[in-house]
């Protein structure tokens, strides 16, 4: 009977795919994240097993400790932990051979308290049962699919899906021998760090997820004694930041959650999901003070951190903030083009929601929430002035926003600028 928890599940997109957070367990067919396993068949069982995950602001850190038992006789093993490869260079028809940045951070392994050399050997997606079955439940679901649209992105999803079937760069070992010796008990420990998986659409609240992916089948024998997967808060983070933890079994005592599990063969996956901003207060103050902090030596990525800032503040209803934030953001253009006014400069015009619209419309939506329709009237102005002058950019200068979408929004300025925002 098989068994095994690994971290993380299977992103998405393969191949781009976002960097992944994950925690692991020893299994054999790993999935996304990390998993310890033997790489081949064995009567060694998985008694116990302790995965504790600390989630940190920007990663998530992960100790586990596996008890294993060989009842049987002497064996050797190549045992290993699955891992993410995303190449600079796909090398498809082969090995990997560019530069690589694996997932698995800062990965270490002791047996029995003494630390052991590990090797990484790349896997070919026709290797990995787990991306097989991917591909049959994806086939699977766009025979079934009524709705075009959502089939055309099922098909999209399959075509990355066969793509890495091709591909050397799936995924990777990392790999170390072991010997059980007959009728004798090991203990396995295992630490590393992931970064978050950020949510498949954009969140203010700095939205990650971490899973634990209980239903990739091992050949531990038998069934795992006792698992016990702890989940720490730490740096601030509390319960409020929890968005969503399933299965329901894990019980939350302060910035702690503790899920135990008896006896089993995993048929689900663990998935704690995180809003690292608990609320749009705290991803504003969090966002202005990153772009404080890096406005003299990194001017464009500090603007990018008072974007999204002022996106928080105005979905906060804190309109005279963004308002604020939004002059600073012109502010900036208007220095980087100073003696260039074809320059497109890298952050101008692009929001969370709304990229490529000048911030002056942002200004006018905020004066017009604030109800002052003297201010909409000069703001309505201004705006329409931002507008001219992007229509007046060379086109291949000009941001990438279309001219007709350029032109009606001039048009709602000048009515609001000359009738007063009626």
């Amino acid at each position: 009977m098989k068994k095994s928890m690994s971290l993380l599940g299977f992103l998405c997109s393969i191949l781009a795919l976002w960097p992944a957070a994950a925690a692991g367990d020893i299994s054999p067919e790993p999935s996304y994240g990390q998993t310890l396993a033997p790489r081949k068949d064995t009567q060694v069982e998985m008694t116990e097993e302790t995965v504790t995950i600390r989630f940190l602001r920007e990663k998530a850190l992960i100790d586990a400790v596996f008890m294993l038992k060989n009842a049987g006789a002497a064996a050797e093993h190549e045992v290993g932990f699955p891992d993410v490869v995303l190449p600079e260079e796909s090398g498809g028809d082969g090995p990997p051979t560019g530069a690589h940045e694996y997932m698995l951070r800062d990965f270490k392994v002791k047996v029995d308290g003494k630390p052991v050399s590990t090797t990484y050997k790349h896997v070919k997606g026709t290797e990995s049962p787990r991306l097989l079955r991917e591909i049959e439940e994806q086939k699977k679901k766009i025979e079934a699919e009524r709705d075009p649209e959502l089939k055309k992105d099922l098909e999209v999803f399959m075509e990355t899906l066969q793509y890495a079937l091709k591909s050397w760069a799936y995924r990777g070992w990392v790999v170390w021998s072991m010997g059980f010796p007959a009728n004798s008990a090991c203990t396995v420990e295992v630490s590393y760090w992931l970064p978050y998986r950020p949510p498949y659409e954009s969140s203010l609240l700095r939205e990650g997820t971490i899973e634990y992916v209980l239903r990739t089948g091992a050949p531990w024998k038998g069934r795992i004694g006792k698992a016990r997967v702890v989940a720490k808060l730490e740096e601030g983070l509390g319960q409020r930041n929890v968005k969503a933890s399933d299965p329901p079994g894990f019980k939350w005592t302060g910035q702690e959650g503790v899920l135990e599990l008896l006896d089993f063969e995993p048929d689900r996956d663990v998935t704690i999901t995180l809003n690292r901003l608990a609320d749009l207060d705290e991803a504003a103050k969090y966002y202005m003070s990153e772009a404080d902090r890096r406005y003299t030596a990194e001017p464009d990525e500090a603007v990018w951190f008072l974007a999204t800032a002022a996106d928080a503040l105005q979905a906060g209803g804190k309109h005279e903030e963004c308002i604020a934030a939004c002059r600073r953001i012109i502010a900036h253009e208007k220095a980087a083009r100073a003696g260039d006014p074809q320059k497109q400069v890298k952050f101008v015009n692009k929001g969370w929601r709304d990229p490529y619209v000048p911030w002056e419309i942002r200004i006018l939506a905020c004066c017009r929430k604030i109800g002052d329709q003297g201010r909409v009237a000069q703001a309505a102005a201004d705006a329409a002035a931002a507008i001219k002058s992007l229509l007046e950019m060379e086109e291949g200068s000009r941001p990438a926003i279309e001219e007709k979408e350029l032109k009606a929004l001039l048009a709602d300025c000048e009515k609001a600028s000359g009738g007063g925002g009626k």
